[in-house]
């Protein structure tokens, strides 16, 4: 039977498996620690491992592009599809070190019914890494996205696509109402983001939720497919 692993196991295994394979120039970790303390660099470290991690889950034994820059996004991280390239940005990081309160991950039933998951640094890490690895996914191996317009035969799943949805909707308005650029709007909301953005949450509650998964388990979240969904 494959062994499954709760959210501190999954992260300690990931972190002694790749040996910190996000960054390979420790001197530079180094420097990061002593500019901005050992917390970000901590955090730094974390997501671009586990980047690096998901990636080979995705693709097998390919290398991994991650550039880590101080200020380069208003994200802690990214993908850019241009440079087929990973970004872990350092003042981001800074900033998430500082938060006590990361908020909750909405779970589903089958028959609709929710409740509230608490979401700590790693799985909220954990869930960023996937979401950009995601991203990769779509432009590399062109996987089927899903949408707020496609249900599946899953009716659990369901639940999770009309609940960002519904987010997705309630964002866009309130964004509008804040006169926020068009552009930006139509970036953040995309549908590339909406596919991820469902991806990343699927798996936090799945993660938090059960307490434990396999990696082929988090393997199939992250290739996760509405058409294979809708043929079971």
């Amino acid at each position: 039977m494959e062994k499954e692993y709760g959210v501190e196991e999954l992260i300690a295994h990931v972190l002694n498996l790749m040996g910190g394979q996000g960054i390979s120039d420790n001197d530079y970790v180094q420097k990061i620690g002593d500019e901005y303390g050992s917390a970000v660099s901590r955090i730094v470290i974390c997501i671009s491992t586990f980047i690096a991690f998901f990636n080979y889950l995705a693709f097998g034994d390919e290398d991994v592009n991650i550039g880590i820059f101080k200020n380069h996004s208003s994200f802690i991280a990214a993908y850019d599809p241009r440079r087929d390239r990973y970004s872990v940005i350092i003042s981001n990081a800074e900033k998430l070190a500082k938060e006590r309160y990361l908020g909750y991950v909405t779970d589903f039933n089958e028959d609709g019914s929710f409740h509230e998951l608490f979401q700590g640094v790693g799985p909220f890490l954990l869930s960023i890494a996937l979401h950009e690895v995601r991203h990769r996914l779509q432009k590399k191996k062109r996987v089927k996205m899903f949408s707020c317009n496609r249900i599946t035969r899953d009716k659990r799943i369901n639940h999770f696509i009309k609940f960002r949805k519904y987010l997705y909707a309630y964002e866009k308005k309130t964004c509008r109402e804040g006169h926020v650029w068009k552009k930006i709007i139509e970036s953040r909301y995309s549908p590339k983001e909406f596919d991820a953005d469902f991806i990343d949450h699927y798996f936090s509650a799945e993660i938090i939720g059960r307490g434990r998964l396999s990696l082929s388990e988090i393997r199939t979240i992250l290739l996760l497919s509405p058409i294979r969904l809708f043929n079971e």
